[in-house]
């Protein structure tokens, strides 16, 4: 291709000779052209300009990958239309967002601003662009230029790059391995398993296969249910009428893609199964219980010694706080109240209105300082006379 084309570099190819440009190749006029029919080997002539142009990108490498068709009509691109677009959410190419769903919010969102006459492929490729953002967006701008022309072209080439065959993998061994999950009635696994085939269009399962996969992985309850609708005969029905039989079972269940059911299960003996929501409340109540213990015990640790003391002396059959219960002369048990029993000092029959404490009183008190006043006196008399 190169030959003929012997420039003022010596490498065939000449100085500032710009195979990206249009006119340059296409134009068969053009002197500079090398497949112009005149030009017979001599060297084209090459317009002078500065080496610092060399550093700067060159228009012709910004080209959209996107060439749009003819619109067909008069198109006008409006703020509000695009402002649509990012507030309905931006497609950046996260693993966990679904580009299925972005494809339909687009395609629905565009359809309501297609105007008269405007090419639908038009509207959509100037439109598709606005929609992506960060790495999606870098996907875009980096195809080939001018290398998407259609809408279809787009899409699949979209989906290719961020819905990967391994994500289908994924998607479509779930859908065949279904199973009916604890505490979920028969309408709940239905809508879900709709909701797996929604995510995962291009499963290559026929609708007998569907229809055996969900029946097998339904527990004995959900088996008697649709048995009992078929006359027990579930499988013997063909494929679209089981499917339409789950639906108008579902519509007569009102709610039936709400919560999951509340409805007991059946648990092993011996083993104690509680929600989520129930082991939080008895771990915060377990936590409770050891801050108040412990809370008590800094309160013991730091009570006045004198208060312990106080109770070590305080009695609890007179009430004094001079001696202890033991030691009370009121007490039965008391070795005191034996001694005074014995020596018939002490009336036990007191009357309701019998006050204990007021046994040691000074003026209440037969016994005790005053048998010892009686005694001094005695004893005094009696070295009296003794003296005498």
């Amino acid at each position: 291709m190169n030959e003929g084309r012997q420039g003022e570099l010596g490498l065939g190819i000449p100085g500032n000779f710009d195979d990206d440009n249009q006119d340059n190749v296409n134009n068969l006029e053009n002197v500079n052209n090398p497949r112009n029919p005149n030009n017979q080997g001599v060297p084209p002539i090459v317009p002078v300009r500065p080496v610092r142009d060399v550093a700067v990108p060159l228009t012709a490498n910004l080209t959209s990958s996107i060439r749009k068709p003819p619109p067909g009509g008069r198109f006008e691109l409006k703020q509000s239309m695009v402002q649509i677009l990012q507030t309905n959410g931006q497609f950046t190419g996260l693993p966990h967002v679904d580009p299925q769903v972005h494809l339909r919010t687009f395609i629905d969102i565009t359809n309501t601003y297609i105007p008269i006459g405007v090419s639908s492929d038009y509207v959509r490729l100037t439109l598709f662009p606005y929609s992506l953002l960060g790495a999606a967006r870098h996907w875009l701008d980096s195809e080939p230029p001018n290398s998407i022309t259609t809408w279809d072209d787009l899409a699949k080439k979209f989906l290719s790059r961020f819905f990967p065959s391994k994500k289908t993998t994924k998607l479509r061994g779930e859908i065949i391995n279904f199973v009916q999950k604890q505490g979920e009635d028969i309408y709940q696994a239905w809508a879900r398993f709709k909701q797996m085939l929604i995510a995962c269009p291009h499963h290559m399962q026929t609708n007998e296969v569907l229809a055996h996969t969900f029946f097998e992985g339904l527990d004995y309850n959900a088996h008697s249910l649709l048995n009992s609708a078929t006359s027990g005969q579930a499988l013997s029905i063909k494929s679209e009428e089981f499917f339409a039989l789950l639906d108008k079972l579902s519509e007569g269940n009102q709610g039936y893609e709400g919560k999951m059911s509340r409805t007991p299960t059946q648990k092993a003996a011996g083993i104690l199964d509680v929600d989520q929501a129930t082991a939080k409340n008895a771990k915060l109540d377990a936590m409770q219980h050891n801050i108040t213990l412990q809370f008590k015990q800094i309160a013991l640790n730091q009570a006045p010694v004198n208060v312990v003391q106080h109770a070590a002396n305080w009695c609890e059959v007179c009430g004094s706080g001079t001696h202890e219960t033991e030691q009370c002369e009121a007490n039965p048990d008391s070795v005191n109240y034996v001694g005074n029993a014995q020596r018939g000092g002490v009336q036990q029959n007191y009357g309701n209105t019998y006050n204990p404490s007021w046994k040691n009183h000074p003026n209440f008190s037969w016994g005790g300082n005053q048998n010892q006043n009686q005694a001094q006196g005695v004893n005094q008399y009696s070295s009296q006379g003794a003296g005498q």
